[in-house]
């Protein structure tokens, strides 16, 4: 997979120690890679002759959407949705090169086109925690926004609308103060041990890969929650606390603080589902008895007291909260019992093994032989092909249209049926789009390539509820295949915060013990479809390259919401070939 980029830099001022060369010097940056994340997004890293091909990550005081997106089209990509002024990283014996990049129009086909300076004319003080990164973004992935724009605006109106909402039901109901986060008088102050606590500073520890990086968040959000459970505010006797019984509450509270607590304490016995990761609304049941009040009204206000307290910090909330939480709820069975039985596991566990695609043996073996094609190492992209790979090579992932897969959804006759998987998608995700394929190569070998591919620690996409589903094209060894492992039944939890990638990676131990574990693996042909938001990972270790092809959907709202909220989502993933097809009852997919 040829991947040169010769980009011609002369040094404005001091010398380039790194590197070896002076002031002055021109130096070509043979090669540019991403590493560290996935193969859309990581670490800037960069290879110049003369240094035996060694690689060099990047510091800058500089590093904006404008030079990434020229990153991301000298890569193959269209734009960039995201740039990581201190990514982070990179291995301490990787060559540092503090440079700052400064590109005017940000239109700029390659870097070559951008200028550049040392800076304070060395490339000392350039650490591997202050690697600069990007986040790509692929041809065609806003297609969808021309048609979808405006009922995603719509929508998202409605959405700040149920927010404010939320706001005004816990202040009016549980006398929550959103004037004074902070109430700092609660000497003296009891938690009930039932109460949801999921922010200590132990918590954290336990649960987070990068925890560093999260503790000063986390003690603020402890702070704050502390403060409300501890409000001494007095209730007047009119407006004291309702529980469901008297077990759960045998005393009326006196103050908002112990309102409050009684309310979780509550909920949780009634199904409230917490760790330190997120929060599973789901299996709440309604209170068997109120003084007053419809049960279902009080269930309402309960829930947003619930995602004020714990959930309103996440910059992604009203996107989780109003458009993927009522898809989670779903009750009306399925007209054709399999595709029934096939939801209901899907929705359940948030993942759906598939023995047989049904692709048939000619389609699996062009396949398998395009991916022989696009992954020999002397292969170059194309206009019609487009090879991206991370950390040299361990991961590669191939965007091309494949008319094997586009013949799964575009039928010859537009009465064609869509088949049974197509009409599981559309139930789990309500009105969907394919957006994309790719076929992806995972090389790593051993847990040490962890650093390179992060996707290999347990993670979820941060971007919410969405489905891919993967089709391998060998038999996938459970144990040296590389199997996909997804954490079951963790696809319907709210998370705290899914606004950085160290909020959203997790310790092995801590996935392992509170979770039952599944793996994507078995025979060609076959595969499985999980939701992205669950936790899961690739597994790095193994004897055995896996390829596959991968296909993502979403909401047709979804991604044109992220874009109207403003998120740096990666909605959909830069890494495909976009083609963004829906599935409606006239466009079939993989009739099994």
């Amino acid at each position: 997979m040829k991947s040169t980029s010769w980009i011609l830099l002369t040094a404005a001022s001091g010398a380039m120690s790194a590197l070896g060369s002076t002031a002055n010097d021109v130096m070509p940056f043979q090669r540019l890679q991403l590493a560290g994340c996935n193969t859309d997004c990581g670490r800037l890293e960069i290879a110049a002759p003369g240094t035996d091909g060694h690689w060099h990550y990047l510091c800058s005081n500089n590093w904006t959407l404008r030079e990434a997106g020229v990153v991301c089209r000298s890569l193959g990509f269209e734009s960039a949705f995201a740039a990581f002024p201190t990514f982070g990283g990179a291995d301490a014996d990787a060559g540092p090169l503090a440079v700052n990049i400064s590109c005017d129009s940000g239109s700029e086909i390659d870097l070559s086109e951008c200028s550049y300076s040392l800076v304070n004319g060395t490339s000392e003080g350039c650490s591997p925690g202050e690697a600069v990164g990007v986040a790509c973004r692929a041809s065609g992935a806003m297609k969808a926004d021309l048609e979808f724009k405006t009922m995603a605006t719509d929508a998202v109106a409605e959405w700040i609308a149920a927010d404010a909402r939320r706001i005004s039901s816990a202040e009016e109901n549980f006398g929550v103060n959103h004037n004074n986060r902070k109430l700092l008088n609660h000497e003296g102050c009891e938690i009930h041990p039932m109460v949801p606590r999921p922010w200590t500073s132990e918590f954290a520890r336990e649960a987070f890969v990068f925890y560093e990086l999260v503790e000063a968040d986390y003690a603020i959000m402890d702070a704050e929650l502390v403060s409300r459970l501890c409000d001494p505010t007095p209730i007047d006797d009119v407006e004291r606390g309702q529980c469901a019984t008297e077990e759960s509450c045998p005393q009326k509270a006196a103050t908002n603080g112990e309102r409050l607590q009684q309310v979780l304490v509550d909920l949780v016995s009634r199904g409230l589902q917490w760790n330190a990761l997120g929060m599973d609304l789901t299996s709440i049941s309604p209170p068997s008895s109120v003084d007053s009040g419809d049960p279902a009204q009080v269930l309402q206000d309960e829930l947003d007291l619930v995602m004020d307290l714990y959930l309103s910090y996440n910059p992604h909330a009203s996107l989780h909260n109003n458009l993927d939480q009522p898809l989670r709820h779903s009750q009306n069975p399925m007209e054709v019992e399999e595709e029934d039985a096939m939801f209901q596991h899907l929705q359940r566990d948030g993942f759906l093994p598939i023995d047989n695609f049904g692709l048939g043996e000619e389609t699996l073996q062009s396949l398998a032989q395009t991916a022989v094609t696009v992954f020999d190492p002397d292969f170059e992209s194309n206009a019609t092909v487009q090879v991206s790979s991370t950390s040299g090579g361990l991961v590669a992932t191939a965007r091309l249209e494949l008319p094997a897969i586009d013949a799964l959804f575009l039928p010859a006759e537009a009465t064609a049926d869509r088949g049974a998987l197509g009409r599981v998608i559309t139930k789990y995700l309500g009105p969907a789009l394919l957006d994309g394929y790719k076929i992806t190569k995972l090389a790593t070998s051993s847990v040490d390539d962890e650093k390179s591919y992060v996707a290999s620690r347990w993670h979820h996409d941060r971007s919410g509820r969405r489905l891919k589903a993967f089709i391998y094209l060998h038999d996938c060894d459970c144990d040296q295949g590389h199997p996909t492992q997804v954490a079951l039944a963790t696809h319907n939890m709210l998370f705290y915060r899914t606004d950085s990638l160290h909020a959203t990676r997790f310790n092995d131990d801590y996935v392992n013990r509170h979770f039952t574990i599944a793996k994507g693996c078995g025979q060609r042909g076959g595969g499985f479809i999980f939701d992205t938001h669950s936790v899961h990972k690739g597994t790095p270790e193994g004897s055995h390259e896996r390829t596959t092809v991968i296909m993502e959907f979403h909401n047709q709202l979804k991604c044109p919401a992220v874009r109207v909220l403003g998120l740096p989502l990666p909605c959909p993933s830069g890494d495909q070939y976009m083609r963004q097809v829906k599935l409606t009852d006239t466009a079939p997919f993989l009739r099994v």
